[in-house]
């Protein structure tokens, strides 16, 4: 079923001149939805990449003040 979709000239102009030989608007308008949902997609993944390294960094970070001297020892000191 076909639907009339109304946009500016400067919108149509630029629709225009993406389109390829044999192409149709319709075209055009699917390619840049599956760009944009390709995009959020990689934002989604990016994202949770930073997360992740966030708290890797952490995790390091609270190893390392674990093991500082004066701290806490992993070995209580036994007197003979």
């Amino acid at each position: 079923m076909s639907k009339l979709i109304r946009v500016e000239g400067e919108t149509y102009d630029r629709l225009e001149a993406m389109k390829r030989r044999g192409e149709t608007f319709d075209h055009v308008i699917r390619d840049m939805l599956d760009s944009r949902l390709s995009v959020f997609q990689l934002v989604d993944v990016l994202e949770g990449k930073a997360r992740y390294a966030d708290w890797k960094a952490e995790q390091i970070r609270k190893g390392l003040e674990d093991e500082r001297p004066g701290d806490r020892s992993p070995m209580p000191h036994v007197s003979v």
